[in-house]
């Protein structure tokens, strides 16, 4: 009786443990608004084969992302990087953007160290290769980063327009 008990209590004891590992890579996001203090979280692969199998990136609805840019409205507290092609950027891209082309963007994550301390929002066309650029952001300790859902797309879809 006391084996089984104490056999029991020691299983408890693991599983419990190990329910907590997963909190402590939780990236807590800079609350941006109150509709925005709880974003989205999504697995991704980072890059296959390496040691960083999955990661946990935030990201903004087209509504939430409308709600952070009225907040930051003319403030330097934001930073949208658009990761499609310079030809697509030059087409339409949301106001104030900058462009760092998606096949660039690993090579220059590190020339946007002074950044770091700024919430940064990632957008691309249709929210792939943004959630990717900003899992690569948050391998390399960025830590207020989010892509938009859907991308531009999205955020045509939502109402929202364009500039070029």
């Amino acid at each position: 009786m006391r084996f089984t008990t104490l056999f029991l209590f020691c299983i408890g004891s693991i599983v419990v443990s190990f329910a907590g590992q997963g909190k402590k890579n939780k990236v807590t996001p800079a609350p941006a608004t109150e509709a925005a203090q709880q974003p989205t979280t999504d697995l991704m692969r980072v890059r296959p084969n390496s040691k960083l199998d999955t990661i946990k990136v935030n990201s903004f609805t087209p509504l939430e992302m409308q709600q952070v840019i009225e907040h930051y409205k003319g403030g330097k507290e934001l930073l949208i990087i658009d990761v499609n092609p310079p030809e697509d950027f030059a087409k339409g891209h949301m106001e104030g953007a900058i462009n760092i082309p998606f096949d660039e963007f690993e090579k220059r994550v590190q020339s946007l160290r002074k950044e770091k301390e700024r919430n940064i929002v990632i957008v691309c066309k249709d929210g792939k290769r943004s959630m990717t650029a900003c899992g690569i952001m948050v391998a390399n300790k960025f830590e207020w980063v989010w892509y938009l859902k859907k991308g531009l797309e999205g955020w045509v879809a939502f109402g929202k327009t364009l500039v070029q």
